[in-house]
């Protein structure tokens, strides 16, 4: 009996010591906790200290995509596009410089908008950069040299066999002319009827020292006025570097009259809102960037962008010559990072399909779902 009540005391006084030394965990786990709370609750707050400038998310998912060639066989494309059930193919040097695919069938549909300066003809194309469907039918903006900024319906090109443009305008004076608005503007974009939003920066101005302000400006057609300014970055600090600033790439949304334009020697980039009129610029680095010590280098931050149904997508780079194309939001937070299987600098996203068209070498027509990539 005393053997079993010294057993029975040990084993409490083993109990007793257990429980004193969970306690003692669980004060020092509460303890830790706590500190992680504080700790967090800090860097929400810092976050909230600088609204003007917002600093993309880093915690991202990876993904990896393999590629399939479609059978299209066209020397030297330089730029390519795919809406709906169409691939759109650009060849600048060509005598005629949009070629026309069908996507159900991979066959060659039409070859349209001859190079020249006669009727429905322009000595090049600058950018695409807006993509419309309206009443079922496939369009897309042209920004062509020297002063037409037109639309042109797919459909009814392929019907008729030869260009036709739903809306056109024509700006006055030459390329060099300073009453050429749209020759000193990057790119162009229409959400109404009259009213074009320009993109602007001072070195097309020629006024760069007294303004190094890019900007977009709203402009229209009709009374041929200037109206609202957004100003989008100051590059006062960077005058030096006028030749690399200007470089950029835009995409615009599909739906929604908002644009991102990425500096492709500068680790950020901005989104701008066209019904409130204001811009944010994100930066694409969380310590912030050095953009002198970057163009110093001239290391190229950004490539390419195109535009899913949410999402923006930038090639930022390459690594063993392979594509890493960041996702994201349009709110300016990433959301992802894809690596892709081959070369490709040129591409764009189908928007009603989610499957990404490439260029890649030997003039290959890469074709990748984008499915799998879950953001």
């Amino acid at each position: 009996m005393k053997k079993e009540l010294k057993v029975y005391t040990d084993c409490c006084t083993q109990k007793k010591t257990n429980k004193m030394k969970r306690g003692r965990n669980y004060t020092l786990y509460s303890s830790i906790l706590v500190l992680f709370i504080c700790l967090f609750s800090c860097v929400g707050k810092n976050k909230v200290n600088k609204p003007d400038i917002e600093f993309s998310s880093v915690k991202t998912d990876s993904f990896y995509l393999e590629s399939s060639v479609r059978p299209i066989d066209l020397i030297f494309p330089q730029n390519i596009i795919a809406i709906d059930t169409f691939l759109i193919l650009i060849q600048y040097k060509e005598e005629k410089m949009i070629s026309i695919f069908s996507l159900n069938t991979n066959n060659h549909l039409t070859t349209v908008l001859r190079k020249g300066n006669g009727p429905d003809e322009f000595p090049m194309i600058k950018r695409s950069n807006q993509f419309v469907f309206e009443d079922g039918e496939v369009k897309f903006w042209v920004n062509a040299f020297p002063n037409y900024f037109c639309l042109l319906n797919v459909n009814k090109s392929v019907k008729e066999d030869r260009v036709v443009f739903d809306k056109r305008f024509k700006f006055p004076g030459d390329f060099g002319s300073s009453s050429n608005i749209l020759a000193q503007s990057n790119c162009a974009y229409c959400f109404e009827d009259s009213s074009l939003w320009l993109s602007r920066n001072s070195r097309h101005t020629g006024d760069f020292l007294n303004n190094p302000n890019y900007t977009f400006v709203e402009y229209d057609y009709k009374l041929k006025q200037i109206g609202d300014t957004i100003p989008l970055f100051d590059f006062a600090d960077l005058t030096d570097h006028d030749e690399l600033i200007v470089a950029s790439t835009e995409v615009c949304h599909l739906t929604q009259k908002k644009t991102a334009i990425f500096y492709l020697h500068m680790g950020c980039f901005n989104i701008i809102d066209y019904e409130t009129k204001q811009a944010k610029k994100i930066e694409t680095k969380k310590d912030g960037s050095d953009h002198t010590k970057i163009m110093n280098a001239k290391k190229t931050e950004h490539y390419i962008a195109s535009a899913s149904a949410d999402h923006i997508w930038v090639l930022r780079g390459y690594q063993d010559s392979k594509p890493i194309v960041d996702v994201y939001d349009w709110e300016g937070l990433l959301k992802g990072t894809v690596f892709f299987d081959k070369w490709f600098v040129r591409y764009h996203i189908n928007p009603t399909t989610n499957m990404l068209y490439a260029i890649g070498e030997d003039d290959q027509i890469l074709e990748y779902d984008l499915a799998s990539v879950k953001i």
